[in-house]
């Protein structure tokens, strides 16, 4: 973002959550003043938040203190970082938009090389090195290529299925079929879009994947028919297996040999800080369009002082 000359007072955003060094820096060069909410008690934080003029919201937050924040008029406007708006508003919001894969794939890819080690020592009695071991990658997208090149650098051999004609990176070879990819693979890996049609089934999770074999899936896709995962699993044909799913997913099975987490793929706080200034960005080409940006003056020793015109738009 780049600085903006609205008027000659600084702006002012009340800031719930944590800010990191990254969006405090870009509020700076939005000529923003930060002004972080210490307090606990619903009213002392409404108070403290009279003088400022922008909303932002980085943690989750109870709807009690949420409505009564946003009673008030005075705000121009309530920019969520990490989540979607929690009710609705009278004035502008501004949320988050879908992280591309160009911000999340690092993310994701370190994410599996961690379920694989944990995988690896899933079981007390059957612990082993990844090292010579065959990594299945399913989708060899942005995401897919960086998990191929960390995997090859911790020694595992690396094939990968997509249903396009792909270039290989490193020496990751294709399969001709995901039956081929399935059947040589110790860890297989799923990065498909998240419309997929179920792909792994009974017969590919109970027969076609080897014996001992390990599935990891953070696609939050429907590739997976998850009951019949929960019986590959049960009857040892799978012998673990991790899953990441959206926070509103019913699946939540407790096996042994599952690892599930919620939504974690992406949580990292270099995602969330890619995330928080997209939406600085759209929060501060939405200001530029006023001439005078200020709803209200004050002082930084006496609070609120008498209300000033509204904003009207740039003609």
């Amino acid at each position: 973002m780049t600085a903006v000359n609205r008027c000659p007072h600084t702006l002012r955003a009340f800031f719930l959550g944590s800010a990191s060094p990254d969006v405090k820096h870009a509020l700076d060069a939005a000529n923003i003043q930060l002004v972080e909410s210490h307090y606990s008690r619903i009213q002392d934080i409404v108070l403290a938040s009279q003088t400022c003029h922008i909303l932002l919201i980085n943690q989750p937050l109870a709807l009690s203190l949420m409505s009564a924040l946003t009673t008030s008029d005075h705000w121009m406007a309530v920019a969520y970082l990490n989540g979607a708006a929690i009710q609705e508003h009278n004035i502008p919001v501004f949320v988050p938009r879908p992280a591309s894969s160009r911000v999340t794939a690092r993310s994701e890819a370190e994410f599996v090389i961690g379920n694989i080690f944990q995988l690896a020592r899933v079981s007390p009695r059957h612990t082993f090195e990844i090292r010579s071991k065959t990594l299945g990658i399913v989708g060899y997208g942005s995401v897919g290529i960086q998990i191929s090149s960390m995997a090859e650098a911790l020694g595992m051999r690396v094939v990968f299925y997509d249903s396009a004609d792909v270039m290989n990176y490193g020496r990751a070879k294709s399969t001709a079929s995901l039956s081929e990819l399935l059947e040589q693979s110790d860890f297989v890996t799923l990065h498909v879009p998240a419309n997929t049609e179920p792909m792994l089934r009974e017969r590919e999770l109970c027969q076609t994947m080897r014996k001992g074999s390990y599935l990891i899936d953070s696609s939050h896709s429907r590739a997976v028919d998850y009951t019949a995962l929960v019986t590959a699993l049960k009857e040892g044909h799978i012998a673990g297996a991790s899953v990441d799913i959206p926070l509103d997913s019913s699946f939540r099975p407790s096996l042994p040999n599952l690892l599930l987490s919620h939504n974690v793929r992406h949580a990292t706080q270099e995602v969330a800080d890619a995330v928080a200034k997209d939406v600085l960005a759209d929060l501060s080409l939405y200001l530029d369009q006023f001439n005078v940006p200020l709803k209200t003056a004050f002082h930084e020793d006496r609070g609120l002082e008498q209300p000033i015109p509204q904003p009207t738009l740039a003609k």
